[in-house]
C-alpha cells in the first residue's frame, strides 16, 4: 500500500474516532448539564426567565412566578427572584406589581428565609411601592415573630 493511501486510511480512521469521541463527551456535557432535582431545575429556569426577561414576552415571566411550582422548588423559584431583584430594583418593582398577591407573600418569605432581608431592606428602604411595603412589612414582621 502507498504511502499517501496508508496516511489518507488513517486520516479516517482519526477523524472517525475523533468524532465518536467528541459526541461522547458532548453527550456527557449535555447530561450534566440537565439537572437531578427539582429545585435546580427550578432555580435554572427561573434564572433563564430573569435573564431573558426583556427578550421574551413580560408575560412569560409573570406566569413563571405565578405558577405553583411544589413546595421547594417554589421557593426557590422566590428566591432566585427575590436576588434578582436585589441586583435589579426597577425591574423587580414593575414584576411584582403584575403578580398575584399570593406571589407577594411567598416572596416575603423567601426573602426572610434565605437570610437576604438586610440586604432587601437596605435596597427598598425608600420605595413608595405598596407591594414593596408589603414585602417589607411582611419580612420584618417574619424577622420579629421568629427571631425574636
Amino acid at each position: 500500500m502507498p504511502v499517501n493511501k496508508t496516511l489518507a486510511v488513517d486520516m479516517k480512521k482519526f477523524t472517525i474516532i475523533t468524532a465518536v469521541l467528541l459526541m461522547g463527551l458532548m453527550g456527557a456535557w449535555v447530561y450534566n448539564l440537565e439537572p437531578s432535582d427539582s429545585i435546580a431545575k427550578a432555580s435554572i429556569i427561573t434564572k433563564y426567565h430573569l435573564t431573558f426577561e426583556s427578550v421574551k414576552s413580560e408575560q412569560s415571566l409573570v406566569d413563571w412566578l405565578n405558577k405553583y411550582h411544589g413546595e421547594a422548588p417554589g421557593h426557590q423559584v422566590m428566591n432566585e427572584f427575590a436576588n434578582w431583584g436585589i441586583r435589579s430594583p426597577e425591574r423587580f418593582s414593575y414584576y411584582l406589581n403584575k403578580v398575584d398577591s399570593k406571589v407577594v407573600g411567598r416572596v416575603a418569605w423567601a426573602i426572610y428565609d434565605s437570610g437576604i432581608s438586610e440586604r432587601f431592606l437596605s435596597t427598598y428602604i425608600k420605595s413608595e411601592d405598596q407591594n414593596i411595603q408589603r414585602v417589607i412589612n411582611e419580612v420584618r414582621e417574619l424577622s420579629s415573630r421568629h427571631d425574636g
